[in-house]
C-alpha cells in the first residue's frame, strides 16, 4: 500500500466516528509521509475505507475494527499489537485521539540513545470557533486557547521498539492498574499518566536512554464535549474530586513503578 519507506505510524484511536472531521482532514496539510492506522474502538460502528474517505481524507489508511470496547487504556495497547501482526515497521509512533489533531509529522534526526520527542500542543477548550483556525502555521505558536509542553502519550512521537516493550509490560499488569482506576469515580488524565509510565519504564530498562524536549507546536487537543462521550465520566468540580484524582494518580504510578522493579530483577 505504501510503496516508499515511512518513518512514522500515526495510529488514531476512534470511538465516536463524528469525531474523526475534526482529526482527519487536517491530516491531508502534512506534507510528510506517514503511515495511518485508524483502530475503531466501537464495535457497534464499523468503519471502512469509503467512510473515511467521506470524512476527508485522501490517502492511503490501515483500519481495524475492535471486537468490542476496551477503553482508552487497552485500546491503544491493541493498536501496537496490530500493526506488528500486520507487518506495519516504522522506527517511530505517534497517538493521536479522534477529536484531536495532528499538525506536523516530521521526525528529528536525533541520536539512537532518545526513546521519545515531547512537542507543544495548544488546548481548545473555549471558543469553538477557534477549531476553524487550525492551519500548519500553527507549528510556530498561536494565539488561541493555551499552548506549552505536551507531557502525554498523545502527541508525543514515540520509538516503536520502546512502545511495543512498554506495551507488552502494560499488558501484564492490567488487572492491576484496572484495581488502582476502580477506586475513584472521576476520570482520571489517563493520557499523562501512561506518559509518566512509560518514562518510569524506560528509566529502569533503559537506563542510557531519554525524551527530548522540542520547542515547536505538533498537536492540537480539543477539550469541549468528547471526553464525556469516550470516557464516560467528566472531572466535577471540588477539592473532594482532585484529592480522588491525585490518590488515584499515585496509586497508579506506584504500581507500575513496583512491577519495573520487579521485571528489571528478572530480566
Amino acid at each position: 500500500m505504501f510503496k516508499s519507506k515511512t518513518n512514522l505510524t500515526v495510529v488514531i484511536t476512534v470511538v465516536n466516528a463524528d469525531a474523526l472531521r475534526l482529526s482527519l482532514p487536517p491530516l491531508n496539510r502534512i506534507h510528510q509521509r506517514f503511515n495511518l492506522v485508524i483502530y475503531n474502538d466501537n464495535p457497534e460502528l464499523c468503519i471502512d475505507r469509503r467512510k473515511v474517505k467521506r470524512i476527508g481524507w485522501r490517502g492511503a489508511s490501515y483500519i481495524i475494527n475492535a471486537d468490542k470496547n476496551y477503553g482508552e487504556l487497552e485500546s491503544r495497547l491493541n493498536a501496537i499489537k496490530q500493526l506488528q501482526n500486520m507487518d506495519i515497521h516504522t522506527d517511530w509512533i505517534v497517538f493521536v485521539d479522534q477529536d484531536d489533531v495532528l499538525l506536523d509529522a516530521s521526525v528529528p534526526d536525533v541520536s539512537d540513545n532518545i526513546f521519545a520527542v515531547v512537542q507543544n500542543a495548544t488546548t481548545l477548550s473555549e471558543d469553538i470557533t477557534d477549531i476553524f483556525k487550525i492551519t500548519p502555521a500553527w507549528v510556530n505558536g498561536c494565539e488561541c486557547g493555551r499552548t506549552g509542553p505536551h507531557f502525554a502519550i498523545t502527541g508525543t512521537i514515540i520509538r516503536t521498539p520502546i512502545f511495543a516493550e512498554f506495551a507488552d509490560f502494560i499488558t501484564n499488569i492490567l488487572p492491576k492498574l484496572y484495581r488502582d482506576l476502580r477506586h475513584t469515580r472521576y476520570r482520571v488524565p489517563l493520557d499523562s499518566l501512561l506518559w509518566l509510565a512509560l518514562k518510569g519504564f524506560v528509566r529502569v530498562m533503559h537506563p542510557d536512554m531519554s525524551p527530548i524536549y522540542m520547542n515547536r507546536t505538533n498537536y492540537v487537543a480539543m477539550k469541549m464535549g468528547f471526553a464525556p462521550i469516550k470516557y464516560g465520566r467528566r472531572n466535577p468540580e471540588g477539592a473532594p474530586a482532585h484529592a480522588a484524582v491525585d490518590e488515584t494518580v499515585k496509586r497508579f504510578l506506584k504500581t507500575i513503578e513496583s512491577a519495573v522493579k520487579i521485571l528489571a530483577q528478572n530480566a
